[in-house]
């Protein structure tokens, strides 16, 4: 997704000295805590959201957004969250140069994909101090393992590497502890509902919504309005919005509608 861009003009006289922003060396690991960390409130959700809305990225970026993503929910036996996608996969300079740099995308280009801050990908480290990734491109499949290590940096290895033949596409698992599958499993009925198409499941999905027209619908399920950009959805706080409710006189009739989603196109939104 393009990022939403400022030009300034700036006037300055009189400078002295100059120097520009950036981010202190020494200071590494403690700006990966606050993006991997304090920046997702709810971490179970932002892990289902991020790898989910990657892989849907990645349906898109080979022209076939009909593809569904396939999950694999933890369960008590199985605790383990799998999202899987089968498009183009990261190459070793991929998941080098790209998936492991804070910031680095590949997606600040078009409006096609939702992703662009090049943060959630590493989402993984939000929740678990580890996570695996597997990834198959040009006929060769590897297996990583991303951890966080003495530094609190965080590195990422490379375990294992074989032949795929055609195969493509990339898969992330991430551990879920004890007693936590069900928050996954409840996160997850409600995330997916939004997703188009549903994702391969393997489970039932109880809360899909029904789009009414092309711009959103009214809804039964009750979570107040969101608004849905891509496959992404975000709780709308109708408070904030008073005055302009006011303004166009939709105030006194959405208090009689206080369930819907809102349908945005991919760059209409800045999250």
């Amino acid at each position: 997704m393009k990022p939403t861009t400022v030009t300034r003009e700036v006037l300055s006289k009189g400078t002295m000295e100059k120097q520009t922003f950036s981010i202190s060396r020494a200071d590494e690991a403690h700006i990966m805590h606050i993006l991997r960390d304090s920046l997702y409130t709810d971490k179970v959700s932002a892990v289902l959201r991020e790898y989910s809305s990657n892989a849907w990225d990645a349906h898109r970026s080979i022209g076939r957004p009909d593809l569904p993503i396939r999950v694999r929910v933890p369960t008590t036996l199985e605790p383990t969250l799998s999202i899987r996608d089968f498009g183009p996969g990261l190459s070793d300079e991929d998941m080098l140069g790209v998936f492991a740099k804070y910031g680095a995308s590949t997606k600040r280009d078009g409006d096609e994909e939702v992703g662009m801050l090049g943060i959630g990908g590493k989402a993984g480290f939000c929740y678990s101090d580890t996570f695996s990734l597997v990834s198959w491109n040009k006929g060769k499949k590897t297996v990583w393992i991303a951890g966080l290590d003495e530094s609190d940096v965080g590195e990422l290895r490379k375990m294992e590497e074989c032949p795929c033949g055609d195969e493509t596409g990339l898969e992330v698992k991430v551990p879920v502890r004890t007693g936590e599958t069900s928050e996954f499993r409840a996160k997850a009925d409600r995330l997916f509902g939004y997703f188009d198409p549903a994702p391969d499941i393997d489970m039932d999905l109880t809360q899909r919504v029904t789009w009414t027209s092309k711009y959103g619908g009214l809804s039964s399920i009750t979570y107040g309005w969101t608004a849905v950009m891509g496959c992404v959805p975000y709780r709308i706080d109708m408070t904030k919005l008073t005055a302009e409710l006011q303004e166009t006189e939709l105030q006194s009739r959405l208090a009689k509608c206080r369930n819907g989603n809102l349908r945005f196109d991919i760059g209409e939104l800045q999250p």
